[in-house]
């Protein structure tokens, strides 16, 4: 298997499980004392016309949901988490359960709708636009499943450079598949956003990248970590705005196929939901 072979065959969600440093980041750990608020013994009954188990998985996320607000204070004032990131955090954790549930559009309306309710209790701690604003146009699973991929990477990033010089040779390249993965996918979306109009779902998670990666030395530090394909990165030294990407810069770029049938996958969802 040569080289590029080998990077579009990087198994993401399998990297992220068993990898042991991101689950020592502070947004693991956080994902993590939200988990821990499932009720593990939830006897929630058969419900009336409930075919797919779309209603049943619905209860259980509003119960694990009403459970993590009722402890809301004891999690974000922890002294290991930025207060200012607790809603954003709880936002895409929320992402993940949707997509991992596979929650059908009315499925979701229905939640955020739940989830409204649940931050008009806690106007002190929770943004409420943090956590509702763009929420329902962005219904697709796949969708949130990509903006939950790309914030969490930046986040892991910054573990990365905290702990890049204790991190051991050989995990490091495993880091490096991480993201080179991760900057494929950013140029994917980034042109999906741009060619099929689709409301920009992903502008926050790509300005944020952007941000990111064009600040000062950001560069010169991800390059002296791993030999990252300048394609990649050519765009966050020239480009003044996301809008104006060297198309041509793009198309030589391996990109993983998945990502391909996702996105045809999304626009169909999306047209239907038009429709309708």
């Amino acid at each position: 298997m040569n080289k590029s072979e080998s990077e579009n065959t990087f198994d993401l969600d399998k990297f992220i499980t068993n990898d042991q440093g991101l689950k020592t980041s502070k947004l693991f750990k956080f994902y993590q004392s939200l988990d821990a608020q499932k009720e593990t013994n939830s006897n929630i009954p058969a419900l009336s016309d409930d075919y797919d188990g779309q209603k049943k998985q619905l209860a259980e996320l509003k119960n694990h949901l009403k459970n993590i607000f009722t402890k809301w204070d004891s999690i974000c004032n922890s002294t290991e988490y930025d207060k200012n990131k607790c809603s954003e955090y709880l936002k895409y954790w929320l992402y993940g359960k949707i997509a991992e549930k596979k929650l059908k559009f009315f499925r979701i309306r229905d939640l955020n709708d739940n989830l409204k309710e649940l931050i008009t209790e806690k106007p002190s701690i929770i943004n409420k636009d943090d956590c509702t604003r763009n929420f329902m146009k962005c219904a697709p699973i796949e969708v949130l499943h990509n903006k939950k991929i790309l914030y969490d990477f930046l986040e892991y990033y910054i573990y990365l450079n905290d702990e890049w010089s204790k991190i051991e040779e050989n995990v490091k390249g495993e880091y490096c598949k991480y993201i080179a993965h991760i900057f494929k996918l950013y140029h994917k979306l980034q042109e999906e956003d741009r060619q099929w109009g689709l409301l920009q779902r992903y502008e926050n998670e790509l300005k944020l990248f952007t941000t990111t990666f064009k600040k000062k030395n950001a560069l010169s530090s991800l390059k002296s970590k791993c030999n990252i394909d300048n394609l990649l990165i050519k765009p966050f030294k020239d480009v003044k705005t996301t809008d104006t990407l060297e198309e041509n810069n793009f198309r030589g770029l391996a990109t993983p196929s998945r990502y391909d049938n996702d996105f045809t996958k999304i626009e169909s969802e999306y047209v239907h939901f038009l429709i309708k």
